[in-house]
């Protein structure tokens, strides 16, 4: 057998300082394969075990200068050399020199004259032993760096409630040390009502032998637990493994997160531009009142449904970022509404899981607005208009004001002219049905001045000054040498400031003169203060003055009318 073979077997040192015995020991363990080496008293022997550790010790106790006793202390006493496994050999046979051993941390005894067999015997059994006990301290010490590696305090605790052991985030957790936590109740450093709560869910994971897991908090921060109870060679349960994990950073950004939602929701519902939140499935999560009201749906109608339901056939929305591409929508009475959608993609709080979700914001602008309703001039006669020439005429390419509290001259100027073939077009305060029943105009398109918006009728409210340009330009395009009636000029005034609807009469008068057409604008002159009417005045003629002029008396021309 090589010397390698016998490293094999075990690295044995022989501390004897009788040479007879070391030959004779030497001899026996060399031919059963093990590698020995020989030292004659303590100091030569501890000087052997610095130079290379052996894997046992073979010592005798009655030597010189170092007894076995000394020696073994020493041994002992050094963290390098404790774990080495020490076999005394003596003649000394009495109870107090074996207990003297055993406390200086001697393994065994074997009594001279020693036989053969009984020192193979014990030589090969606490070699294996020896082997066992290291191969357990590796796998601990693997085990206690995967643990203290784990981002989980971990705890591993007997069927007495007792901790067995812990990893360093555990007890730092717990503000102990590893070794000082071995043997205590857990419950010991926990606040009450978490102790309480965790002991409950640890006996339920005990009854049921499943694993558990649960959140709490305590001493200002967050934890994520899950219990495992670990079980027996008889299926019983006798030991539970706990893991948790500081959740507090998550949790505050999930607070973060949820107060940004709560914030953007409430931005998306209070905003004037109708905007919707879809979800990564394409259904509608939330929507405004302005988009309920774009779309006339009521909010239970909208929430949940895909977002296809108000897309026209064959459209699909774009949600790489677009800002404003232009599309059309279907309105509940499935009319296209056209309109330009922007759409971005944001993180938001799915009010069902809580979970992070991506999600796309679209808002929608109203392109009616900037594009104006289309209205078709009709004229309100269905036959041959009177013979009789209407007097007084209103010259085209100018805005007339009407100051009266009630439109009874400008109506009556209003249908003398449509009744004998002008196209025309109302704008009132008034919805259309009561306006046409009133003064009989049964043909002539109207425009009812609300915010209200109500299917089958041309509306526009008093802030979309835009819009009603755009539609009052529309009309005098088509029509030539039309008519507008606008009722409540003074509530436009009232809802937009009268230096913005003075600047809306100047651009729409530039309009009415390329398109040889009129308006008539009326309001209450009380509703104005005397500079701004003197102001309006210089920029409108008066329809008043226009009676004066003709020789005309009110009475006359309204029974004319």
């Amino acid at each position: 057998m090589n010397n390698q073979e016998k490293g094999q077997m075990g690295n044995i040192l022989i501390v004897d300082d009788t040479p007879h015995n070391l030959r004779l020991l030497s001899q026996m363990l060399s031919e059963h394969g093990y590698q020995v080496r020989a030292a004659l008293n303590g100091p030569r022997a501890l000087a052997a075990v610095q130079a290379n550790a052996p894997d046992l010790i073979l010592l005798d106790i009655m030597m010189p200068e170092m007894d076995g006793y000394e020696v073994c202390n020493r041994l002992k006493a050094d963290e390098h050399t404790r774990d080495i496994p020490v076999l005394f050999i003596s003649a000394l046979n009495e109870t107090e020199d074996k207990v003297k051993g055993f406390a200086a941390g001697a393994l065994d005894f074997i009594t001279k004259p020693f036989q053969l067999e009984e020192v193979l015997a014990r030589v090969e059994t606490h070699l294996k032993l020896s082997r066992l006990q290291r191969d357990v301290r590796v796998q601990e010490a693997i085990t206690r760096e995967l643990l203290n590696a784990s981002p989980d305090a971990a705890y591993l605790v007997g069927a007495d409630e007792t901790i067995l052991t812990s990893n360093e985030l555990g007890a730092k957790d717990l503000g102990r040390s590893v070794a000082e936590l071995s043997g205590k109740h857990i419950w010991d450093y926990l606040p009450p009502e978490i102790a309480k709560e965790k002991r409950r869910r640890i006996d339920e994971a005990v009854r049921s032998c499943l694993p558990d897991r649960f959140e709490d908090n305590w001493a200002g921060r967050f934890f994520d637990n899950v219990i495992y109870p670990l079980n027996d060679d008889h299926g019983k349960v006798n030991r539970i493994a706990i893991f948790s994990r500081d959740i507090t950073e998550r949790k505050i950004m999930e607070e973060e997160l949820k107060r940004y939602s709560e914030n953007m929701e409430m931005l998306i519902r209070e905003s004037p531009a109708p905007i919707m939140l879809i979800d990564s499935c394409g259904l509608i999560t939330l929507e405004n009142r302005s988009a309920e009201d774009l779309l006339g749906y009521e909010s239970r109608e909208l929430l949940g449904k895909p977002f296809s339901k108000v897309l026209t056939e064959g459209s699909n929305l774009e949600v790489a970022g677009k800002m404003e591409y232009p599309t059309h929508l279907l309105n509940k009475m499935r009319t296209e509404i056209p309109v330009a959608l922007s759409t971005s993609v944001q993180l938001f709080r799915d009010r069902k899981s809580g979970k992070q979700e991506k999600g796309i914001i679209v808002t929608m602008q109203d392109l009616s607005e900037i594009q104006g309703l289309s209205i078709v001039p009709i004229m309100e006669i269905g036959v041959e208009p009177p013979m009789r020439e209407a007097r007084p005429k209103l010259e085209p390419g100018y805005i007339y004001l009407a100051e009266e509290e009630q439109p009874i001259e400008s109506i009556a100027f209003f249908r003398n002219l449509v009744e004998r073939g002008a196209p025309g077009l109302c704008i009132s305060r008034q919805r259309a049905e009561k306006f046409k029943t009133i003064y009989h105009l049964e043909k002539t398109p109207h425009i009812w001045m609300t915010r209200n918006k109500v299917p089958d009728e041309n509306c526009i409210g008093p802030d979309e000054l835009t819009k009603l340009r755009k539609t009052l330009e529309n009309f005098v395009e088509k029509a030539e040498q039309g008519i507008l009636l606008f009722d409540g000029l003074e509530y436009l005034i009232a809802q937009n400031g009268f230096e913005t609807v003075l600047k809306f009469t100047h651009s729409l008068n530039d309009v009415i003169m390329l398109h040889n057409s009129l308006a008539i604008w009326v309001m209450d002159p009380l509703a104005l203060d005397t500079k701004e009417l003197h102001i309006l005045r210089k920029e409108t003629r008066s329809l008043q003055n226009i009676l004066i002029e003709a020789g005309i008396a009110r009475e006359e021309w309204l029974s004319v009318a």
